[in-house]
């Protein structure tokens, strides 16, 4: 699994947003973003995650690696 802070900064770069508009996004402070990309907060709540994720146009589940990998096994059983 993928650290969350890294996660978080590398899904927020692929959509072009800053921490600010990341933050903005989710309805939590700028300062909660850092902290969660740098590894300081690394158990954040679950509502913070949902908003993020919101923000992300992505589910908790993704945001965390807790998705299961059935999704992708599934184009090869149909071979």
């Amino acid at each position: 699994m993928q650290d969350l802070g890294l996660h978080v900064r590398n899904m927020r770069k692929d959509l072009g947003l800053s921490q600010e508009a990341l933050a903005r996004g989710a309805g939590v402070s700028l300062n909660l973003i850092n902290k969660i990309e740098r590894g300081v907060v690394v158990d954040p709540h679950y509502s913070t995650l949902a908003g993020i994720a919101d923000a992300l146009q992505t589910s908790v589940a993704n945001l965390t690696g807790e998705e299961t990998s059935g999704k992708a096994l599934a184009p090869q059983l149909l071979k």
